[in-house]
């Protein structure tokens, strides 16, 4: 009886994250960055600044869900991975261009 319980609320759990993760299938953000002559960012997009340009389009993520592999240290476009559950994955694009 428990473990039916269990496998119903890991269901729901699955299909809200499914939700979200068609909500965020057309989003495309785009992050201005200060960069240097060279071209190159000072610092670095963080994965705080991914959550909060999401909140922005309506759309509530964990930052630790955020995957940069690193970070995104270069300017142009870039895939980022969001684990919303751990059999649902996201992808956004994410687009850094220089500040004015």
């Amino acid at each position: 009886q428990q473990r039916g319980k269990i496998d119903a609320r890991h269901a729901k759990e699955r299909e809200a994250a499914a939700q979200i993760a068609a909500d965020m299938a057309g989003i495309r953000l785009t992050i201005a960055k200060r960069v240097g002559e060279s071209e190159t960012l000072y610092g670095s997009v963080t994965a705080t600044e991914v959550a909060e340009m999401l909140e922005h389009k309506g759309v509530t993520v964990d930052r630790r869900r955020i995957d940069l592999e690193g970070g995104i240290k270069t300017l142009g476009d870039h895939q980022v991975r969001i684990e919303l559950h751990p059999e649902v994955v996201a992808e956004v694009a994410v687009t850094v261009v220089a500040e004015e």
